[in-house]
């Protein structure tokens, strides 16, 4: 019975186990996945608002491994949001109870897939999901709960991004997403693997291996960015706010340690990287385009980042970044371009907040570019060529506001500049156009903090060789090319601190053959130098284009130099010395007409210069000039080829543009310049006269001398002594001394035994007769003192005969042989005391005029000449080529009776002379005083009309007004005439209509005075009227005979002098 009853309990204990088991599996298996399959969807719904569905849902109660399959979230628009093929996860419950931690043996996600959009209106399609919360309390920091997976895997997923929010729709699909975690725990000190690979399906891919830990955070491993396309992540990230657009392929390689603690804060180590950028274009948006271009862009580094509290630092020890092919287009006005085939930079950086402040450092930088071009547009010539450009020991630190750079250089530069034909630099349609004006107003001054330290700047040494300048001015016809190659300078120990020392080395070869080499010390703040200057062989042929702009003049030969030193300083205005010397060599000028030396030295040179441009003062010890030369040529219409030859003969034609100048200040000063003395040694000269009926030549020898102290003090005399040979028997001597700023000279010149048979072309140029015999001797004084001229001119003519007359209608018609008969003496010479009128200063200055001038003055001191009687009729000195009238008048007062008088007396002494009388009126001057006898005509006219009417008919110059009546006919015409300025009453009378405007009768005269225009015979009638009076006079009371006296035809308004009323008197002979 015992046993049975045992029996039975076991029975009822296993039938109940069964059962249990059997309920606990039936729910596992059924019920469970039942329960989620058709419940989930809706506590979905409820939370979510949106439709979700589960396609099937299995558990395994015993080895509880569950998996749910077919997923799938939707949109309220009904379009996927999320899903999932398959999800399972394996949990093993007794090693979780065991090591009291969750621990599953592997989570799998299969195929998931995400599509995330952002809507025209900026909204996201989870932004629903993301609804304001009840936020949950804070909760004390406690011990995450610990958690073991296995393996964690997720497979061939699906992220989906379109975005509408831009005017062009944007779309990118991330698949597929492989993801593996191995051994992941959330206890401490427990790593865990992964591996992270994702593709762009628009391309790009990223494969990121390595380990992780959560306690303490930490990661270590590889990541790799391949073939990234800039222009999708550009539209992705930012597509509507972008105003440009970038094109490329994207490589990143990483080897990196992430670690990361409460006390220690974050740190990351990459000790390895590698950035590549392959086919990188960029293009602005905006007017002009702006491009950037690059076939390869490498970055090679190793970095430090740390960040602790508020602290924290970029550090690259080793960074390394390459760029080739690099072109720049569309900067600048000119949509200028930039090549350069490969840039290399290298440095140890750091980044980070120090104590101080925000600070960069930058570590033995190197920089190189390797080979370049500069063109204002890319399918132009490159203005600028470079071969290569390096720097080394670049250090940088901007706290410290310091940069120092050990060594600097640059090789084979080549560059292009010009002048535009306006005048204009080149390189200035390549800056921006100038803002708005500048404003005299200071901008209010920030308040008083620390002074900024100023940067500290530092150049070890510099290097430029093998530079140079291909310049073109542009400006003229025919452009001037000048060449300055090669370039080589050197500069050491450059700092800018203030005060500091640059020496400067400078050599540059000028077009093939010049040289100009500075050698000294430059100082940066404030801006000084201190240069030794040599310039040689700069050849002038090369700058034969801007001669001929000024000059009918080939530049053959002829070579610039100078050597000295040059000090300057640029302080408020510039202070520019120079010390040393200057000249032009072997020079040869040809004149382009003739084809014939024109001007021409062996040497030219200026010692003991001394300029201040600052104190505007310019001096020099000596100017030699060594076997000068000058041909002068007068032609046959009397020009001289110097006026020719200085000449384009292109008086029309458009001025050159002058590049602008900038004129230094001097405080005022006049500018102040000595010479202490010109010497010229062995000059010569030819000169040649073709204008005269018998061409002459003569030629200028042997000429040497010069003359001494030029100044620009008012009390500086010039002293010149020059002496030479003319004709080669002739000696030439010119001594004395010149005041060039008080107007006073001193200067005797001398001829000697000059053949006047050689001077027979001026002879009979200005006397028709030729020149048998004779020799002259001129001794010519001239002394110019206070303005008052006197001369002491001696000339003697020994044994002067006149040769055969030569027909020459331009010859002075003089009685030639009575007047060599009466000067000559017993052995038959001419002596002759004479004045001569010249000026050294006229540059018409010639033996010609002298030699004339002389014999002409001769003969009018023995031959008569009707100019001396025309001179004696001003012997008072008063000026009787006029007589003054007064304003509408023709009587003359005592002033102009007593001119007359004496006119008339000089007329008596002269019988030969006639008088001629031009009787003038003025408008302005006249017209004024005849409106009222123009203004009393019209009103008798209008009697004269009234008696017409009644039957009487009188001219209207013997019409007489009483002064009534001129009231009556003033009335009447005013009130006809300004009907709305006056008005007859009630009774009658005149009256103004403004009552204040004054008296009626004075009111109507004016204002009839305006509309009186001058009449030109009541003006003519004048003018013949003071002639009569003029001729009147002269015949009745001066006693002139009317036929020597002519009354010219009258003239309205002619030219004159002043404001005076004056008729014009003239005379002329019988």
């Amino acid at each position: 019975m015992k046993a049975r009853t045992l029996l039975t309990k076991i029975l009822k204990g296993l039938a109940v186990a069964v059962s249990i088991m059997l309920l606990y599996a039936l729910a596992g298996f059924y019920a469970v996945p039942y329960l989620v399959k058709s419940k989930a969807p809706a506590m979905i719904k409820e939370l979510t608002g949106r439709e979700a569905s589960i396609a099937k849902v299995e558990l395994n109660p015993f080895s509880f491994r569950m998996s749910v399959q077919g997923f799938a979230l939707q949109e309220k628009g009904g379009r996927s949001f999320a899903s999932f093929e398959r999800f399972a996860a394996n949990l093993e419950l007794w090693r979780s109870l065991k090591e009291a931690a969750l621990t599953i043996d592997e989570v799998q996600l299969l195929k998931p897939f995400v599509r995330l959009a952002r809507f025209k209106n900026g909204q996201f399609n989870f932004a629903d999901l993301l609804a304001d919360k009840e936020k949950p309390q804070p909760t004390s920091e406690h011990a995450l709960f610990p958690v073991q997976i296995g393996r964690l895997a997720l497979a061939d997923g699906q992220l989906l991004w379109e975005d509408e929010q831009s005017g062009k729709p944007v779309k990118e699909e991330i698949v597929p997403i492989d993801l593996t975690v191995e051994k992941f725990s959330l206890a401490e000190n427990q790593p865990f693997s992964l591996h992270l690979k994702m593709v762009l399906k628009s391309g790009g891919m990223l494969d990121w291996q390595g380990e992780a830990g959560i306690e303490p955070l930490f990661s270590k491993g590889r990541l790799k960015l391949d073939r990234l396309k800039l222009q999708n992540l550009t539209g992705l990230a930012l597509p509507q706010t972008l105003s440009f657009t970038l094109q490329g392929d994207e490589m990143l390689e990483a080897e990196y340690r992430f670690d990361y603690s409460a006390a220690k804060g974050l740190a990351l180590d990459i000790p390895k990287s590698r950035f590549e950028l392959k086919n990188f274009a960029y293009a602005s948006a905006g007017t002009p385009r702006l491009t950037v271009k690059s076939s390869t862009f490498s970055l090679e580094a190793g970095y430090q980042i740390t960040y602790a509290g508020q602290q924290w630092q970029v550090a690259a020890e080793k960074t390394e970044a390459k760029l080739n092919d690099v072109v720049l287009t569309g900067f600048g006005p000119a949509k200028a371009a930039l090549k350069i085939p490969e840039i290399v930079l290298a440095a140890a950086c750091n980044i980070g907040n120090e104590k101080n402040g925000f600070n960069v450092t930058v570590r033995n930088g190197q920089a190189a570019f390797r080979g370049g071009e500069f063109s204002e547009n890319p399918q132009d010539r490159p203005l600028v060529k470079i071969g290569s450009l390096a720097g080394e020991g670049i250090d940088f630190n901007l706290l410290q506001r310091a940069v120092s750079i050990k060594t600097v250089k640059s090789e084979n530069a080549d560059i292009q500049a010009w002048l535009t034909k306006e005048g204009k630099l080149n390189y200035l349609a390549l800056l921006p156009e100038n803002g708005k004006p500048a404003t005299d107003e200071k901008a209010a001054s920030p308040p008083a903090e620390k002074r900024i330290q100023p940067w500290k700047i530092a150049l070890k040494s510099a290097a430029l060789t093998g530079f140079g300048v291909n310049f073109e001015d542009r400006t003229g016809a025919k452009p001037v090319a000048i060449q300055v190659k090669p370039i080589d300078l050197t500069l050491r120990d450059f700092t800018n601190a203030e005060g500091a020392k640059l020496p400067v080395q400078l050599s540059a070869g000028f077009n093939q053959h010049g040289r100009i080499e500075l050698d000294g010390d430059v100082v940066i703040k404030p801006l000084t130098a201190r240069l030794n200057v040599s310039i040689a062989d700069i050849m002038l042929d090369k700058f034969q284009n801007y001669v001929d702009r000024y000059a009918r003049l080939d530049v053959i030969d002829g070579g610039f130099f100078a050597e000295g030193k040059l000090d300057a300083q640029f302080r408020e205005q510039p202070d520019v010395r120079f010390r040393g010397l200057a000249g032009i060599e072997e020079l040869v000028t040809r004149d382009q007409l003739q084809n014939k030396d024109f001007i021409k030295w062996r040497k030219l040179t200026l010692n003991g210069i001394e300029a201040d441009l600052s104190a505007n003062r310019y001096t020099a010890r000596r100017l030699l000039i060594e076997k000068p030369y000058a041909r002068v040529v007068i032609k046959k219409d009397k020009t001289v080829n110097m006026n020719e030859v200085l000449s384009t003969g292109d008086s029309g034609g458009k001025k050159p543009a002058e590049p602008a100048t900038v004129n230094p200040k001097h405080d005022g000063r006049e500018p102040y310049f000595r010479l202490d003395q010109v010497r010229v040694h062995d000059g010569s000269s030819d000169f040649a006269d073709f204008s005269l009926i018998l061409p002459f030549a003569a030629e200028i020898k042997e000429l040497n001398g010069g003359a001494t102290g030029f100044s620009s003090e008012k009390k500086s005399k010039v002293k010149v002594s020059l002496k030479g040979n003319a004709y080669d028997l002739a000696p030439v001597d010119i001594q004395g001394e010149v005041s060039p700023y008080r107007g006073e000279y001193d200067v005797a010149l001398s001829f000697h035994g000059l053949p006047m048979p050689l001077i027979s072309p001026y002879m009979v140029q200005f006397a028709g007769y030729k020149v048998e015999k004779g020799k002259l001797n001129l001794d010519l004084k001239y002394r110019v003192e206070k303005g008052a001229l006197t001369a002491s001119n001696n000339i003697l003519i020994d044994q002067f005969e006149l040769g055969e007359k030569v027909e020459n209608p331009n010859a002075v018609s003089l009685p030639l042989d009575l007047a060599v008969a009466l000067l000559k003496d017993s052995d038959n010479r001419i002596k002759l005391d004479v004045p001569i009128t010249g000026s050294f200063e006229d540059p018409k200055f010639s033996i010609r005029s002298l030699v004339a001038d002389a014999l002409m003055n001769a003969l009018k001191k023995v031959i008569a000449s009707p100019f001396k009687a025309v001179a004696s009729l001003f012997k008072d000195g008063e000026n009787l080529d006029h007589i003054d009238f007064k304003a509408g008048k023709a009587e003359l007062d005592q002033a102009q009776l007593a001119k007359l008088d004496n006119l008339a007396k000089a007329l008596k002494e002269r019988p030969a002379l006639n008088l001629e009388i031009k009787g003038a009126a003025y408008v302005e001057q006249d017209w004024p005083a005849l409106r009222d006898a123009a203004l009393y005509d019209r009103l008798k006219s209008l009697k004269a009309a009234e008696l017409a009417k009644k039957g009487k008919k009188i001219r209207t110059e013997y019409i007489e007004l009483s002064d009534g009546e001129y009231k009556d006919y003033l009335a009447q015409m005013f009130i006809e005439k300004f009907p709305l300025l006056a008005e007859r009453s009630l009774f009658g009378k005149p009256r103004l209509i403004d009552e204040k405007a004054g008296d009626f009768y004075e009111v109507a005269k004016q204002k009839l005075f305006t509309i009186i225009k001058p009449e030109i015979e009541r003006l003519k009638d004048l003018a013949a009227k003071r002639a009569q009076a003029i001729a009147k006079h002269v015949v009745q009371q001066g006693g002139i005979p009317p036929e020597r006296v002519f009354i010219l035809d009258t003239a309205i308004n002619p030219e004159r002098e002043g404001q005076a009323i004056v008729s014009r008197l003239s005379l002329k002979a019988h």
